[in-house]
């Protein structure tokens, strides 16, 4: 099914972009993103401004003397199958670069295959980079800013007073804690688990310590049903968070209570591609405008090696990926709150 999945994307990928691709030589790119379970939303608002930066690029006479074609796999958000689906990846022998993956937990668990590989890997929006003690065993090109830029720059808004300080078991969470800076007396700790849904305990226990202000660096999900708790146990502090809570499903499950709710967004500059609405009916969001760029600069790296090399192979395409991804590189992220129900930016990068 993995791989019916997979030659499909391919498939409506080269019938969408190749009308008239003569006898251009082929080579591939590689998406890995959520597209069944919890998360698929996502992956499928990212894969459509994927497809219409290659259709772009395809309708120019394509890329550096190649057309490009697409093969997007379903890591379903899971850290064991991005691993699995990033192997499957690597075996093809003319893909040259990958965008992926949907969280840091995932993207991390997946760089050592792709290392192996020498697959140059394009991580729209990883933020835990270099703090996980990892070795980096290839190269790895994150476009967001850290976490530590990140957490400096909410905090710059958040009062000094009684924090309560809390994240969930991800990677990238966790970081986002931990970069928190000094000054703000914390008079409250804890962690959730991804996926836990009763959060009531963890409320009132943060109600016991009286915060005048709640940070949460944890999944959408989590947020939106902590939110609702300390509600429930009387909890009225502001309420902060982390970059998951761009995710469509805070504002759906929270409701009418996530109004004022403030958070850091990974800020992606530039539209998604002039057709994107046209294709989804909607306007980008975050990380389908983070998706656009990632491919936009592969793009770029393909078309520069090829014109350095004679022709794109992995190492060149990293090569070049070294020399351009400074100039998509975020400094910053940007500040959203909630207002009137919509996420309304207080702050651009």
């Amino acid at each position: 099914m993995k791989q019916l999945f997979a030659l499909g994307f391919i498939l409506f990928s080269l019938a969408a972009v190749f009308p008239a691709c003569g006898t251009r030589p082929l080579l591939k790119i590689g998406l890995a993103l959520p597209f069944t379970g919890y998360d698929q939303e996502r992956g499928y608002n990212a894969i459509y401004a994927v497809k219409e930066a290659l259709a772009e690029a395809n309708a120019r006479g394509g890329v550096g003397g190649y057309m490009v074609e697409l093969v997007a796999v379903d890591d379903r958000n899971d850290p064991g199958e991005a691993v699995r689906q990033a192997r499957e990846l690597t075996l093809y022998e003319d893909m040259v670069g990958v965008i992926g993956h949907h969280s840091d937990a995932c993207t991390l668990a997946a760089i050592p295959e792709y290392g192996r590989a020498g697959m140059p890997l394009v991580a729209p929006w990883l933020v835990s980079t270099g703090r996980e003690g990892l070795t980096w065993e290839t190269a790895v090109f994150p476009l967001a800013a850290p976490a530590e830029v990140l957490s400096h720059q909410l905090a710059e808004i958040v009062p000094r007073q009684r924090l309560a300080l809390l994240t969930d078991d991800s990677p990238d969470g966790r970081a986002l804690v931990r970069a928190f800076p000094a000054g703000w007396p914390v008079v409250f700790r804890g962690e959730t688990g991804r996926g836990q849904r009763d959060l009531v305990t963890l409320a009132r226990q943060v109600a016991g310590a009286r915060p005048d202000v709640v940070f949460y660096s944890g999944h959408a999900t989590e947020a939106a049903l902590l939110l609702l708790a300390l509600r429930e146990v009387g909890v009225r502090a502001p309420f902060y968070g982390g970059p998951d809570l761009d995710d469509p499903k805070f504002l759906r499950l929270a409701g009418a209570t996530a109004e004022g709710v403030i958070f850091i967004g990974l800020a992606q500059p530039g539209p998604a591609g002039a057709g994107y609405r046209q294709r989804t009916g909607r306007d980008p969001d975050d990380r389908a405008t983070g998706a656009y760029n990632a491919t936009v600069l592969l793009l770029a790296a393909i078309e520069d090696a090829a014109r350095r090399d004679g022709r794109p192979t992995r190492a060149g395409v990293a090569r070049s990926l070294g020399e351009l991804a400074g100039s998509h590189q975020a400094t910053s992220g940007v500040i959203y709150q909630v207002t009137g129900g919509m996420l309304k930016p207080l702050s651009n990068p």
